[in-house]
């Protein structure tokens, strides 16, 4: 039980760590299952001149991307 709760801590400072969008993009077949264009184009809007996400955050920001209507 204590295994678990370790794990689980771990996992989230994992996703605390923050990657530049590049990377992220780089390596977004591995890590997000879309091609790296996709992820360019998701990571591209980043306001407020961020250049660093994390994991969680990337994720989010594709996610949306990937589901948006298109007109």
């Amino acid at each position: 039980m204590a295994g678990k709760k370790k794990a689980a801590g771990a996992r989230a400072d994992i996703e605390k760590i923050l990657y530049e969008a590049n990377e992220l993009i780089r390596q977004s077949r591995e890590l997000f299952a879309v091609s790296s264009d996709a992820a360019a184009g998701a990571l591209s809007g980043l306001g407020d001149g961020r250049k660093s996400l994390s994991l969680e955050e990337a994720q989010d920001l594709i996610h949306q991307f990937m589901n948006r209507k298109v007109s």
